[in-house]
């Protein structure tokens, strides 16, 4: 049985590998970084625009931009632009926040 979940275990890397190279060839991931940089601070400015200064109960849905694929996650998260639209849902997002701003 040992040996079966082994073979699992690397039959599932295996076939994340794949899933991600498939992707890696998807227009989404060909975009320039500035490109997907731009887009999503646009969408983090078009959010507060429509209602700044407010207190928001839940993350903004903006920062799904950071869950569509490990690309856009990465853009996202090394965009320190992007985070400076702060948004107060918790402590713990403050703080990282503050600490993705940096």
């Amino acid at each position: 049985i040992v040996l079966m979940d082994e073979r699992i275990i690397g039959l599932r890397l295996e076939l994340l590998n794949l899933y991600s190279q498939r992707n890696s060839l998807s227009f989404n991931f060909r975009l320039p970084l500035e490109t997907l940089e731009t887009i999503f601070i646009h969408c983090a400015r078009a959010y507060h625009d429509e209602d700044p200064g407010s207190l928001t109960p839940t993350v903004p849905s903006w920062v799904n931009v950071s869950c569509v694929c490990r690309h856009w996650r990465n853009v996202a998260l090394n965009c320190r632009t992007l985070w400076t639209y702060l948004f107060v849902t918790s402590p713990r997002w403050t703080d990282e926040l503050l600490a993705r701003s940096r």
